[in-house]
């Protein structure tokens, strides 16, 4: 426990636990504030206890705690209403009974949050959203798990780190908070870095340097040699009408200089006896047409 709570007064109980919607409260569940039974507030004006009042809540074991203020003491006589968070922190059940010390706690001064979701830094104020949403919470403590809402939304927060301790008040003082990496956001990093460093994708990557370092050595005995790579698929084939049509790169010298090319490309040939539009025969054949000078006569002008 904290030093304060030694010097101060000292007060505990076991109550029974449930959550606020038992007592027709769900507004509570935004925040820490539990309803007590009414005969504890007699004991503690009796201590003169200060107000706000602050209690520290945990099982019976000590295992897990977390801090609560009091807005009410109207319970049932051995019944405690809190928010439904607080019992999931504690790993409570209803009707479970928890151990509530009464602390003094000293003014937190930094705390360090983590969003649940990258959409908290979606929102256009992130401050604003905390000062209203942490209106209703008295204290914080290095572990809590929490929502504050704003415009309709619930945002999540995880209280990574406090100061000057592990527990604080966070009535009437001037708290500066940092962000931390939302949880989503490490969940999805971390699972990219175990992908990455998997078996699977090791061997994966182990098989296919193995099998660029074959198809190197390959091309090198190749060119190393002087042959042509062998070719996986060899052979003719045929087009619809029957013809032979051989494989680029072996096709015979009579149809590489054939002098008509075109004709080969429709069945039964043209219906025109001129080339096709935009065709020069010159080019096809080798030959200068009529009237033009060859290359023979080396450019000049035959005499008449």
């Amino acid at each position: 426990g904290f030093l304060g709570g030694l010097l101060g007064p000292r007060f505990s109980c076991e109550l029974k636990c449930y959550p606020v919607s038992f007592a027709g409260r769900e507004e509570l569940e935004t925040g820490n504030r539990v309803i007590m039974p009414p005969a504890f507030l007699e004991r503690l004006q009796e201590l003169g206890v200060p107000s706000p009042m602050i209690f520290e809540i945990s099982d019976l074991e000590g295992l897990r705690r977390t801090h609560v203020g009091v807005l009410e003491f109207v319970a049932p006589e051995e019944t405690c209403y809190m928010p439904y968070w607080v019992m999931r922190q504690l790993q409570a059940e209803e009707g479970d009974v928890l151990r509530l010390v009464l602390r003094q706690l000293p003014k937190a001064t930094f705390a360090r949050l983590r969003p649940a979701s990258v959409a908290l830094h979606r929102v256009y104020n992130p401050k604003e959203l905390l000062e209203c949403g942490l209106r209703n919470y008295v204290a914080l403590t290095v572990g809590d798990s929490f929502a504050v809402e704003s415009g309709g939304h619930k945002y999540g927060l995880e209280v990574v780190e406090l100061r000057p301790a592990d527990a604080g008040s966070i009535i009437d003082t001037d708290l500066e908070v940092e962000f931390a990496t939302p949880k989503d956001a490490e969940v999805a990093a971390s699972r990219a870095t175990s992908r990455q460093g998997s078996p699977v994708a090791s061997r994966a990557a182990s098989r296919q340097s193995d099998e660029d370092d074959e198809t190197s050595a390959c091309d090198a005995g190749a060119g190393a040699t002087g042959q042509k790579a062998k070719k996986v698929f060899g052979g003719a084939g045929r087009r619809i009408d029957g013809a032979v049509v051989m494989p680029r790169g072996e096709e015979s010298d009579s149809e590489e200089f054939d002098e008509l090319p075109w004709k080969k490309r429709i069945p039964g040939g043209v219906k025109w006896t001129s080339p096709p539009f935009g065709i020069d025969i010159a080019r096809i054949t080798g030959e200068a047409p009529i009237g033009h000078p060859t290359a023979a006569s080396g450019g000049g002008a035959s005499s008449s």
